[in-house]
């Protein structure tokens, strides 16, 4: 199995992002020959970039011999104050482009082309913020791996399922009260310096920063973690 170049496609200004369910009747065979349709010589995409899932159960039953045994969707975490909702549809995609007519009509396109097996449930735009930060205002993704290294970290490297990837997307929430923090108390909660990314010192650091390291033992081996700050 091939990785989707998409995955690996930088530059693109312009993003969509739709979650799809099965039409009645449609099975995951259907949806699966649909998706795959659309990297096909007479694809309706035009300019774009696009990535494609599945639901990891209606992949295991179109091509079991290609299936991850590990892969499952997302079940609900609930903590004391914040609830990570389960909201698995069948299908996601991704259209990616440098501009944003272009995203908005290679995404009716597809919706479009995949009309008689599967309906959009959610749809969601993007953009690249002030080059490369989220909407808190600090630098994403400055730990991501870049080049060759990148398809590693990204791809399963073997067995059964090699070359494809586990998705998990998400929607945030974007609070007032983020805004209401000063510059120094937004550095502590992600744990980096907002203005070049740079990680505070172990010494500044609080433990439950975004991106706090604390190395245990566990079995005689050393296993990071990475604890995530939901506040």
């Amino acid at each position: 199995m091939n990785p989707q170049p998409g995955i690996f496609a930088t530059g693109d200004a312009e993003h969509c992002y739709v979650e799809l369910d099965r039409q009645p009747g449609a099975g995951a065979h259907e949806l699966a020959r649909a998706l795959a349709g659309l990297f096909a010589k007479n694809t309706p995409l035009v300019r774009v970039s696009c990535v494609a899932g599945m639901r990891p159960e209606l992949w295991a039953e179109a091509v079991p011999t290609a299936a991850h045994p590990g892969a499952r969707s997302f079940e609900e975490v609930a903590g004391r104050e914040l609830t990570l909702p389960a909201t698995q549809h069948d299908a996601w995609l991704w259209v990616a482009g440098s501009h944003r007519d272009a995203v908005f009509d290679n995404t009716l396109r597809v919706v479009d082309t995949l009309a008689a097996v599967a309906s959009p449930a959610s749809e969601l735009t993007g953009w690249v913020h002030l080059l490369n930060r989220d909407l808190t205002g600090f630098i994403d993704g400055t730990e991501n791996p870049r080049g060759a290294k990148a398809l590693h970290v990204a791809c399963l490297a073997d067995g059964p399922a090699a070359g494809s990837s586990v998705l998990l997307f998400q929607k945030w929430i974007h609070l007032s009260s983020w805004r209401s923090l000063s510059v120094e108390q937004q550095e502590l909660v992600i744990g980096r310096r907002k203005a070049d990314s740079q990680e505070l010192s172990q010494e500044v650091m609080p433990k439950d920063s975004h991106v706090a390291r604390n190395v245990v033992e566990e079995e005689g081996e050393q296993l990071e973690i990475f604890r995530r700050n939901t506040a």
